[in-house]
């Protein structure tokens, strides 16, 4: 198990080098990290079909939550790589040790921990971004000084502290929440079976939730008519290539008018 936790740390730790400048090759989003992470744990336990399937659905919700939240100026967003890497590998590797009618309970328990580990990483990335100012500071002086093994090597720091942080916070997590299941079985074994089919229902809704905030952020935004476009064209192509039902397409033409209604009375406020 250790193996596997040290495991999911590392590979949240490379992803986290491509969100920060290592690469750049955009695996660091949600919905492509978490997938990756989902299907390499799942694969070694011998699930990665399960793996798959909620590293896309943990990926879309927190691509979809935080999107509108950018790193611009002084504001530091919550990360949503380590929040998506430590929420599907909490459920991967914590899956184990309970009895399958639970799993719609567990995967609540790992989205929240995911959720409070990317604001955990964004109270990081404040220290980081001072640490970086001073090998900034120290890298010129170095550079000036013609000394360029020192400079290579603190420019290597800056995406080292990155690194660091997102291993570490991904194998904290996975620790506590190995710590925590047996409890959590416990609890889970007293729970009124209402409950739990309760969560089954609600945790369908988990993308919903994201979708709604990007749905709304776009409403505010005026850009409505982008929104459109882009949903009845690829209802169209979709429609084409996968002989979609004209009564789907309808649904979406309607959703966009509903949008469209909505702004224009909004406008008129």
């Amino acid at each position: 198990m250790i193996f596997k936790v040290l495991l999911a740390g590392l590979i949240s730790g490379l992803f986290q080098l491509d969100q920060t400048g290592a690469f750049q090759f955009m695996l660091s989003r949600s919905i492509i990290s978490s997938t990756i992470l989902g299907w390499v744990l799942g694969s070694i336990i011998g699930q990665p079909e399960l793996g798959l399937r909620y590293g896309f659905l943990f990926g879309i919700f927190f691509d979809l939550i935080w999107l509108f939240r950018l790193p611009i100026g002084a504001s530091t967003p919550p990360d949503y790589q380590i929040g998506s890497s430590v929420a599907i590998s909490s459920l991967i590797l914590g899956i184990s040790f309970f009895n399958p009618k639970f799993i719609y309970i567990y995967v609540f328990i790992c989205l929240v921990m995911g959720f409070v580990s990317g604001y955990i990483g964004a109270w990081f990335d404040v220290i980081i971004r001072r640490l970086n100012i001073n090998i900034s500071r120290m890298s010129r002086y170095y550079w000036n000084k013609g000394k360029f093994l020192k400079f290579k090597s603190l420019m290597l720091l800056g995406l080292f502290n990155s690194f660091v942080k997102a291993f570490l916070i991904t194998i904290v997590f996975l620790f506590l929440i190995l710590i925590l299941n047996p409890i959590l079985n416990f609890i889970f074994e007293n729970i009124p079976g209402f409950i739990v089919e309760g969560f089954a229902i609600v945790i369908f809704f988990i993308p919903a939730l994201g979708l709604i905030v990007v749905i709304n952020h776009i409403i505010k935004e005026s850009t409505w008519k982008v929104l459109g476009l882009g949903i009845v064209t690829g209802a169209i192509i979709f429609s084409y290539l996968k002989d979609f039902h004209v009564f789907g397409f309808l649904i979406i033409l309607f959703f966009c008018i509903i949008i469209w209604v909505n702004v224009l009375k909004k406008e008129k406020v």
